[in-house]
């Protein structure tokens, strides 16, 4: 064997070699790491909020997917699946660069792996994206892993955001996928709900019958900024079966909370033998309440709670502050009598202190004031 095919042999060694290294260096992401340690080439999990920032690996446009293909061991016992949270917003950049990167929690997917998934060490899986999104859009992503303290992970290969899902891979679905939130439009028009869960009653062609003692209308999930936010409309028809009380009661879950009777409005509405019933019930005082970036996640509706009844849902629609006051009318009166006090109350003290705050020289002044008059009043007295 000659010099030349010696030497072209070992130039054949060696980019090959290089080939080897840099795939290796793409399958071996940069990680940056939040209560996790590294052990060897796994991470293990040591507090109460693992999560892993990375820059995904992407060679198309449009992408649909993100490819994750990592192994978990140690999970507990007792647990079937791992709960998974992937943000894909960052935020602008700390200054602190010691610090780490912060995500827009309004961007955001939640799913649910099997422990037989990620237990694998061939189990890679994909999930959707909100929708197509070019790859200058998705430059660094947050993984977060809930539940699994002490477990160990290790990443097989660089998470990779692909344009078409392989076929074969197993698909994860989301059960809530957040991309942004949404408003009611300020020029009066309504968002229509749809896609209602029930409990305790049974979807027909034309009605909804109740089949227990609890029955309730569950709305998906909203993500509805509440500044513009005025209320909720509903038409029902009783088709048999009407309660002789018809009592209503909707719940509202937002960020802070999830249903709960503190977060609810009762409403009684007379027994006047019509079939067709409309109300309003109002929520505007929840942009006073809550944080500006604060959502209205979902609501729920509970009926009256007789077994017998069957239900026809005409309309239900989240209203704007602008139609709520249009429908004031299908207000009940011992509700806009308390809830508008309370938002009343809320926007009286949030408006003073910020009258106080804009022009607090004047109000120092005006205090010091009337501090030397009455030290003025009281010396001439005590003469």
């Amino acid at each position: 064997m000659n010099f030349k095919t010696n030497l072209g042999l070992m130039c054949f060694a060696l980019l090959s070699c290089l080939t080897t290294l840099d795939a290796f260096a793409l399958s071996k992401p940069q990680l940056t790491l939040h209560d996790l340690a590294e052990q060897g080439s796994s991470l293990l999990v040591n507090g109460n909020d693992p999560f892993i920032i990375t820059s995904p690996y992407s060679d198309a446009r449009r992408l649909t997917h993100l490819l994750l293909n990592l192994q978990i061991s140690d999970i507990a016992a007792d647990r079937q699946q791992l709960r998974m949270e992937l943000f894909f917003k960052p935020l602008a950049q700390p200054t602190n660069t010691s610090s780490l990167t912060l995500f827009d929690p309004l961007y955001k997917i939640q799913f649910d792996v099997d422990k037989d998934i990620v237990s694998s060490n061939n189990r890679a899986f994909l999930i959707k994206l909100p929708k197509p999104m070019e790859p200058a859009d998705l430059n660094l992503i947050r993984l977060d892993i809930d539940g699994c303290l002490g477990c160990s992970i290790s990443m097989l290969s660089h998470p990779k955001f692909v344009a078409e899902a392989p076929a074969g891979l197993l698909k994860v679905a989301a059960y809530r996928t957040l991309n942004g939130s949404s408003e009611v439009n300020v020029d009066g028009v309504g968002i229509s709900l749809d896609d209602w869960s029930v409990h305790d009653l049974e979807k027909h062609a034309a009605y909804l019958e109740a089949t227990g003692t609890d029955p309730y209308l569950v709305s998906p999930y909203l993500d509805l900024t509440t500044s513009n936010l005025g209320g909720v409309l509903v038409r029902l028809k009783a088709v048999s079966g009407e309660p002789s009380l018809m009592d209503f009661q909707l719940f509202y879950a937002t960020e802070a909370h999830g249903f709960t009777e503190s977060a609810s409005i009762r409403q009684r509405l007379p027994h006047d033998g019509k079939s067709n019933l409309a109300f309003v019930i109002p929520l505007p005082f929840l942009s006073e309440e809550q944080p500006a970036r604060s959502l209205l996640e979902r609501i729920r509706l509970d009926l009256p709670g007789d077994s017998n009844a069957k239900w026809q849902l005409l309309e239900s629609t989240i209203l704007s502050k602008q139609q709520l006051k249009q429908n004031r009318q299908l207000i009940p009166r011992q509700m806009v009598s308390v809830k508008l006090q309370r938002a009343t109350g809320f926007a009286l003290l949030r408006n003073s202190a910020a009258k106080v705050l804009d022009d607090l020289g004047f109000v120092l002044a005006y205090i010091t004031l009337l501090l030397v008059i009455s030290l003025l009043f009281w010396r001439a007295y005590r003469k």
